[in-house]
């Protein structure tokens, strides 16, 4: 029996004459979906691609009108998109499987957040993974830094635990005037002080003197005369407008320490 043997380096033919529409979706292997349409076309079919606009966040439409040498369909309401369809002998979304080798892959991601208290991290991750198209969630969460004081000032466990049966973990515990250090300081006069320890906002007539800068709204440090903290506040006005103040404007109480 005579057998004749294919030349491996001839184009494929099975799938001459035939329009494939090739749908792309939003996926970070959106780029897999290229590959795909290049072997359809080396299989000898006619592609035509319809992109959604997430898919157009990681392969741009460009690239597929340079393989398949068509316009490509990036507008879904387009009438010209829903006749493509129609025309098609198969119509295969990629990527669900871009490449036919099993489920797609996934992605994980560390990056850094810097944030104030109520921060969802979790929303956010499942949000960027929704504005991406490919889904998320948190897989891990660390904080790292609260204010000044940053995860290599903290202790593990163990350290805690022997510190606690030598009986030296005060030597690593902050005193609140080290914790708040980094807080703008108002001096407040006496009478300030009396009403502070009573619940009382401090006048800011009763201010004597001031340490560092500070915008409306900021906590501040509030100071004896000689120096103790008694008390933090919220301020009225800047540290620039605090002479200028109006009459009757206050420090709101937010903690009293005296």
């Amino acid at each position: 029996m005579k057998t004749t043997k294919r030349n491996p380096l001839a184009p494929a033919t099975r799938l001459t004459g035939k329009t494939i529409v090739l749908g792309v979706t939003g996926s970070i292997a959106a780029y897999k979906a290229a590959s795909l349409a290049r072997r359809l076309m080396t299989e000898g079919a006619t592609v035509r691609v319809v992109m959604t606009h997430t898919a157009q966040r990681f392969v741009g439409a460009v690239t597929f009108e340079a393989l398949t040498g068509r316009p490509v369909f990036t507008d879904l309401f387009e009438s010209e998109t829903g006749e493509v369809g129609v025309g098609g002998a198969r119509v295969p979304v990629a990527p669900s499987n871009a490449t036919g080798d099993g489920p797609p892959p996934t992605l994980d991601v560390t990056f850094d957040v810097v944030c104030s208290k109520g921060t969802y991290v979790r929303t956010l991750c499942a949000d960027i993974g929704e504005l991406l198209g490919v889904g998320g969630h948190l897989a891990g969460l660390e904080r790292r830094r609260v204010g000044r004081f940053g995860i290599e000032q903290a202790l593990g466990l163990d350290e805690l635990a022997g510190l606690a049966d030598r009986g030296a973990v005060e030597t690593r515990l902050y005193t609140l005037k080290a914790a708040l250090a980094d807080l703008p300081a108002l001096h407040v006069d006496r009478d300030a002080v009396e009403g502070l320890r009573h619940g009382v906002a401090v006048p800011v007539s009763r201010v004597v003197s001031s340490e560092g800068a500070w915008m409306a709204g900021a906590f501040v440090r509030l100071l004896s005369p000689d120096g103790r903290l008694v008390g933090i506040g919220k301020a009225p006005c800047s540290a620039e407008a605090l002479k200028q103040a109006q009459p009757g404007a206050v420090i709101k109480l937010e903690k009293v320490l005296a």
